[in-house]
Parts: structure tokens; sequence; C-alpha cells
């Protein structure tokens, strides 16, 4: 097929697919990847070792050798904004079914699909293979890098969960979008752990979406205020952008998990119930344990207000 013709095609089906945003990048090495190895330099990874490969993640060409296009795709996470209830906050995007499994088997059928089109080889990436993510949905037309350094739509604004195909496929691409940020600082304002050094630049050991879902062992003293009642992720950037305020949750995620858990329940629930409750959520990769630790931080920070509250 006509490159054009396969990417407009390519598109369409991703679309029907439930896709909310699709576009094409080229598979050429990245020069983000400088970008990486500065922020590894600076040890902003914290404790994700796995972040440590950069030569890999700037070329998508090592998922798959011959690679020449990749397709990103993107779904819609943002839920309404809860008031707090008391209990431990869920953040959005660990409010549905693992958003891993559901993006990579739409995936899988959007490759499916191309190779009716037309002979392809092709890699499905969700978050978990070594590959700048970002770097591609930007080159691909999605949107630009923003300064909470989330990928920022003008449509969807924050909001997107990505996901990729790797393909040897000969795809038109899109061009990319260049930033819109300006001077804002809201992303930035808006982190309650100052987990945000720089425009951009994310501090990972003090990034509460980090410390609560990826950190294993006690979170430092000095972040148990910022914590204050999340239990699994946190939305405060995300929820400042002034972009995509509008947007409303894909269509094809359903809920799993409610705004809030109590975290009395959470820290009293054994392996097995936790197993049967969140086995199909993203709230597994924190597993029982860890989120077991930040129901107890919840319950002491809640006893900590209710003990000034009384002395006042």
């Amino acid at each position: 097929m006509i490159p054009a013709e396969f990417s407009l095609a390519v598109k369409k089906a991703a679309r029907e697919l439930g896709f909310d945003a699709v576009g094409v990048a080229g598979a050429e090495r990245m020069p983000e990847g400088g970008a990486l190895r500065r922020w590894l330099a600076a040890g902003h990874q914290a404790g994700m070792r796995w972040m440590e490969n950069p030569a890999a993640r700037e070329d998508p060409g090592f998922l798959l050798p011959g690679a020449r296009s990749v397709v990103v795709t993107g779904l819609c996470c943002r839920t309404g904004c809860e008031p707090a209830r008391g209990g431990g906050r869920i953040a959005s995007f660990a409010r549905f079914r693992d958003y891993h499994a559901a993006i990579g088997e739409m995936l899988e059928s959007l490759l499916d699909l191309m190779r009716r089109m037309a002979p392809c080889r092709g890699v499905v990436a969700v978050d978990s293979l070594p590959l700048l993510e970002r770097p591609l949905a930007r080159r691909a037309g999605l949107g630009w890098i923003g300064g909470s350094s989330c990928l920022v739509s003008p449509e969807f604004g924050p909001w997107l969960l990505l996901g990729e195909i790797v393909t040897d496929a000969e795809l038109a691409p899109d061009s990319p979008l260049e930033g819109r940020c300006g001077e804002c600082t809201k992303c930035r304002d808006a982190c309650p752990a100052g987990a945000l050094v720089a425009p951009g630049v994310l501090d990972s050991g003090r990034c509460i979406a980090y410390l609560t879902v990826e950190h294993r062992g006690e979170i430092p003293p000095s972040l148990h205020g910022a914590i204050g009642d999340r239990l699994f992720g946190c939305d405060e950037c995300l929820r400042a952008c002034p972009w995509g305020m509008e947007a409303a949750v894909s269509r094809v995620l359903a809920e799993a998990v409610p705004a809030e858990l109590d975290p009395e329940e959470v820290s009293a629930m054994g392996e097995v119930a936790f197993r049967e409750r969140f086995s199909a959520t993203t709230l597994m990769r924190a597993g029982r344990k860890r989120l077991a630790r930040n129901a107890a931080l919840i319950m002491k920070n809640s006893a900590g207000r209710a003990a000034t509250g009384a002395r006042r």
C-alpha cells in the first residue's frame, strides 16, 4: 500500500477499535535519549532500575530490527474530580481494568488488521517495554511534553494512556507538535511534594505516584504529610493542567476500582482477598504489602489531623 493510504487506514481502524488518539512516528533513533541520560545521571529514577537502559529506549529498532514506523495510540483516563470523603484516594489511571492488558489487547487487534492490509511485522508495547513513549507520542503529533513531564494533548490534556506498535511497515509519519505550555507553572505549583524540580523534569524520589506504587520499603518520613490520603497514585499535576479540562474518560475503559478505598479495610486485607478483588486492576502493580503500607500511613495522617483539630 502507499504509505499515506496505509496510515489513514491504520488510523481509521484504531479509532474504530476505540482509541481516542492515534498518530504515526518514524522509527529512527531518537535524540531525546540524551535527556533521559541526564535524568538518570541526576538520580531522578529513584528505585526504577529498569529505566537505566537509554540505548535501548532511544531506538525502536531494539524491539524490532528493521522497524520503520511506530503507531502511537492513546486512551483518555480522565475521571470526574470527586471530593475526598476520608478514604484512600485512587488515581484516575488505576480506576479501571489494568490498562496494560486493555490497551495491549486492542493493539494486538490493530496489528492483526494491519497484517491483513499489507504484509508486515510488529511488536506491541504498553509501558512495560523499553521505549521512549512520550517523545514518540510527541513525534506522532499526539501532543507535547508539558511542564509535568507528561504528554499534553490539545484535546485530552495530560490524560492519555499510551500504547505503541513498532512495525516494519512504511507508514506516512505525522508532524510533531510544539509545546504550548508557555509560562504556565500550574502543574509544578500543584505538586504536593515538590517533585517537579524544573519544567518537564520529575524527581521520582519525591513523586507521590512513584512512592505509593513503585517504591519498595518505607516511605521517607519527610514525605508522609505530602502523601495525605492518597492510597495509590496522584493526579494533582494532571488536574491542575488547563488543557483537556472537558475531556471525558474513554468509552472502552470499564471502572473496576472506586475513587476511594477504606484504608482500614485495605490494611486488614489478606493476600487471597486482595488478589480476588484486584487481580485484573493496576493496583496489583503495588501489591498487597505496599498498599497496606500506604493505608497505614493514611490512617496515621488522619489521626494526626484529628489530634491537631482537637487541640485547636
